[in-house]
C-alpha cells in the first residue's frame, strides 16, 4: 500500500498533513543515521532496520584516531507513557495521539509496514515525535570547529549490533538546507498548479502564496510527494500542489521551502509570479440536433448562457464516443447558432458535437453528440451472367455478383411466360449469387427468371432480362398395342398400334424365347413411320415372347405392350461344308485349315477341333465363307487334333462337317 493510501487512513495524521496538498511524491532513500550540526550542537536522526525494532540504541563518538566513547548510559528506547509523551510533544500532542496510541492495539501488528511508513514521517516532520519513537539524539557537548563521528550501536534481542556509522560534521553555525529550485508556476482551469525540483534532503514541503493581501501559507500540514505507481507527483503528473482558489484577477507569486529529516525548514525559493487571466471555460452549447438536405447535414443548437461566448466550433466523427475532428472554421457567435456540412457521401452514419468559445480563447466541452445519414437513393447495378440448369423438381440459378460496397444481397422473380408477372420468390434477399428454385417433379412447361440487386438502404437495380427454362421431360408415353405375331420370310413378323403421343419418336420391339422372364438384350429399333417389324435370327420352329415398347422424343420408354408368343416357320437344314486341307506352318507354328469358298447363302464359317484334353469339338474361331482359310495358332506339338466346319446361313440354319480330319503334330514337323 503507497504512503498516499495510510495517509488517507489514518485520519488523525492526514488531517494535520494532507490539508490543501496536491501532488505527492516519495522521498529518496537515505543513509541509516543522519548526523547534521544544529543551533545547540549535533543531531542524530535513523530509523528502524527493515523488517525489525530494536528494544534500544546507543550513541558513540569519536573525534580523529580517539577511541569510541559511548554517549548514552541506558538505551534510547520509546516512550510509552501517555503523560510523557503529551508533556514532551505539548501542542502537537493532538495531531500525533492517534498514531502513537492507536485504539486497536492489534492494527501495528496486521500492517506493521503501513504504521512503520506513517511513524518515520511524523518523525521527519515533527522532531519531538522523533523523540518519543527513539530515533533522535542530540549531542550537546561539542566544541565548535571540532570534526565528530558517531555510530549507533542497536540492541536487538539482549546483545549489541552495530546499525551504522556516520561520517566527520564538523560543529559550529546552524547550515540550513539549500531552498528548493525550479519553481514553475502555471495557471490551468483547476487552478495555479506548482512543480518544483524534488531534492532527497527533504521529506516534505510548504508552499507560499503572495498578493495584494499578504503572504499566505497554503498548506494546512506538510506537502509529500510520492514517486510510487499511481500517484500524481513529478514522476507521473506535472503538478506537485495546486491553488485550488487564487485570488481573481491581478498577478500572484509563490514560494516554496522544504522541511528536512530533523524537521527544519530551509529558505524559500525564488518567487516565481503569475499573472492570472480568465481560464474558465464557458458551458457547452444546447439541444444539438440534425437535419439533412440533399448532401448536406445542416446542425443547430441552443446557446450557453454564458455571455462572453464569441464563436462555436463544429467537429464530426464517425463514431459517437471517439474519433471527432473539426469540420471547418469556427461559426461566430452573431452568425445564428447553425452550420452546414455539405458534401456528405449518402448511407455512412457520421456523429456531430458543438463547442462553444468564449473571447478569452476558452473552449468548452463538446455538447451531447447528434447523428446524421445522408439517404442512398442510387439503386445498385443490374445483376449479369444471369445462367442456369433445370431437372426435374429443381431450377438453379447463378450470376456474376455486383460489384459494390453497399450490396445487401439479391431477390429472385419467376413467370410462368415471358411477359407474364413475376413473382418474388426470395422474401429475404440472398447474400450469395446463387438460388435452388424448386418446382413440380412433372412440370412440363418452360418457367422464366428475373433477379435484381438490392444495396444496404433497400435501393433495387432494374431486373436482369429473363431467363427461361423448360423443365426436362420425364414422362414416358403410354405402352402399346401389340395386335399380332406371326410367321413370316426369315422371322417373327409384328403389327401393333400406332400411339397417340404426338413426341414419340420411335419404337423398340423385344423378344426372350417363350417360358423365360428375362427379355434378350437390345431390340429392333422401329421408326415412329412404322408399325410392324420383322424379327430376323428366329431359329426355325423356335416359339418367342414379343412385346414393343415406345420412346418419346426425350428418351423416355412407356412400360412394355402386352407380350404376345409367335412360333418361326420351319426351314431347310443348310448344307455342310468340309475340311479340304490340313497343313502346319513350322515358322508360325500353327495349323492351316483350308476349304472351298462355297457358295450360296452361307454368312458365317465356324471351326470346330477336339484333341488333347478335349473328346468333343469345341469351338475355337470364325472366318468368312469366302476367305476359305483359318489359322489355328494355339495347337501344340506332339498332339493329334481334328478339324470339323459349321456353316451358319442367313436364314438362322446350320450344318457340321460329316467328315472330320485330323493331323499328328510333332516336335518336328506334322504327318
Amino acid at each position: 500500500m503507497s504512503t498516499a493510501h495510510l495517509l488517507a487512513r489514518h485520519v488523525a495524521l492526514a488531517a494535520a498533513m494532507a490539508g490543501g496538498a496536491g501532488a505527492l511524491q516519495a522521498q529518496a532513500d537515505r543513509p541509516a543515521v543522519l548526523a547534521a550540526a544544529t543551533a545547540d550542537g549535533i543531531s542524530l536522526r535513523w530509523a528502524w532496520p527493515a523488517g525489525e525494532r530494536p528494544v534500544g540504541y546507543f550513541v558513540e563518538r569519536r573525534t580523529g584516531d580517539q577511541p569510541w566513547t559511548r554517549l548514552t548510559s541506558a538505551p534510547i528506547t520509546r516512550l510509552r507513557n501517555r503523560e510523557a509523551v503529551r508533556a514532551l510533544l505539548r501542542g502537537a500532542y493532538d495531531r500525533y495521539e492517534a498514531l502513537l496510541f492507536p485504539t486497536d492495539p492489534m492494527a501495528e501488528l496486521r500492517d506493521p509496514e503501513s504504521i512503520r511508513s506513517l511513524l518515520l514521517f511524523a518523525a521527519d516532520v515533527e522532531p519531538s515525535v522523533a523523540r518519543v519513537l527513539g530515533l533522535r539524539y542530540d549531542d550537546r557537548d561539542v566544541r565548535p570547529g571540532v570534526a565528530y563521528r558517531y555510530r549507533l550501536i542497536a540492541l536487538v534481542a539482549g546483545s549489541e549490533r552495530l546499525q551504522a556509522t556516520t561520517g566527520a560534521v564538523t560543529a559550529g553555525p546552524e547550515q540550513l538546507p539549500e531552498a528548493p529550485d525550479s519553481l514553475v508556476a502555471t495557471q490551468t482551469p483547476a487552478g495555479v498548479a506548482l512543480h518544483w525540483n524534488p531534492r532527497a534532503a527533504f521529506t516534505a514541503y510548504n508552499v507560499w502564496r503572495g498578493a495584494a493581501d499578504g503572504v499566505t501559507q497554503l498548506n494546512a500540514g506538510p506537502v509529500v510527494l510520492f514517486a510510487e505507481p499511481g500517484g500524481v507527483g513529478a514522476g507521473s503528473a506535472p503538478a506537485m500542489f495546486v491553488d485550488r482558489a487564487p485570488p481573481a484577477g491581478g498577478a500572484v507569486s509563490y514560494r516554496v521551502e522544504g522541511i528536512d529529516a530533523f524537521g527544519r525548514l530551509s529558505a524559500r525559493s525564488a518567487p516565481v509570479s503569475v499573472a492570472l487571466r480568465d481560464v474558465i471555460a464557458p458551458a457547452p452549447p444546447l439541444g444539438l440536433v440534425t437535419a439533412v438536405a440533399g448532401d448536406t447535414v445542416v446542425l443547430r443548437w441552443t446557446p450557453p448562457p454564458d455571455a462572453d461566448v464569441t464563436a462555436y466550433q463544429l467537429w464530426r466523427a464517425q463514431r459517437s464516443d471517439s474519433g471527432f475532428t473539426k469540420v471547418g472554421a469556427p461559426v461566430p457567435s452573431g452568425a445564428g447558432t447553425v452550420a452546414r456540412d455539405a458534401g456528405r457521401p449518402a448511407a455512412r452514419l457520421f456523429w456531430y458535437r458543438v463547442t462553444a468559445v468564449d473571447r478569452a480563447g476558452n473552449e468548452s466541452v463538446p455538447s451531447a453528440p447528434a447523428v446524421a445519414e445522408v439517404p442512398d437513393l442510387s439503386p445498385p447495378a443490374t445483376p449479369d451472367s444471369l445462367t442456369g440448369s433445370i431437372i426435374p423438381g429443381r431450377a438453379a440459378l447463378r450470376w456474376r455478383a455486383v460489384k459494390a460496397p453497399d450490396v445487401r444481397g439479391y431477390r429472385v422473380y419467376r413467370a410462368s411466360t415471358p411477359g407474364g408477372e413475376f413473382g418474388l420468390l426470395t422474401s429475404e434477399p440472398l447474400a450469395a449469387a446463387a438460388y435452388t428454385d424448386t418446382i413440380r417433379i412433372r412440370a412440363r412447361h418452360p418457367f422464366y427468371y428475373r433477379v435484381t440487386a438490392l444495396d444496404s438502404a433497400m435501393n433495387e437495380s432494374p431486373p436482369t432480362a429473363p431467363l427461361a427454362l423448360r423443365p426436362p421431360d420425364v414422362t414416358a408415353p403410354t405402352a402399346p398395342v401389340l395386335v399380332a405375331v406371326r410367321p413370316g420370310d426369315g422371322g417373327l413378323i409384328a403389327t401393333w398400334l400406332a400411339n397417340p403421343e404426338p413426341d414419340v419418336a420411335g419404337y423398340l420391339v423385344r423378344r426372350r424365347p417363350a417360358g423365360d422372364t428375362a427379355w434378350l438384350p437390345g431390340g429392333d429399333s422401329v421408326s415412329v413411320t412404322r408399325t410392324v417389324d420383322t424379327l430376323r435370327g428366329v431359329p426355325p420352329r423356335a416359339e418367342m415372347d414379343v412385346a414393343v415398347q415406345a420412346v418419346d422424343s426425350a428418351g423416355n420408354r412407356s412400360e412394355m405392350s402386352r407380350p404376345m408368343a409367335g412360333r418361326a416357320a420351319g426351314r431347310r437344314e443348310a448344307a455342310s461344308l468340309e475340311v479340304d486341307r490340313l497343313t502346319w506352318d513350322a515358322v508360325r507354328a500353327r495349323v492351316m485349315i483350308e476349304w472351298r469358298p462355297p457358295a450360296g447363302q452361307i454368312a458365317q464359317v465356324v471351326v470346330l477341333r477336339r484333341g488333347g484334353a478335349d473328346s468333343v469339338f469345341r469351338t475355337i474361331g470364325g472366318a468368312a465363307p469366302a476367305s476359305g482359310r483359318f489359322a489355328d495358332a494355339t495347337a501344340r506339338p506332339g498332339v493329334r487334333y481334328e478339324y470339323a466346319l459349321r456353316v451358319l446361313d442367313r436364314g438362322g440354319a446350320s450344318a457340321d462337317s460329316r467328315r472330320p480330319r485330323a493331323i499328328d503334330l510333332k516336335p518336328g514337323g506334322a504327318r
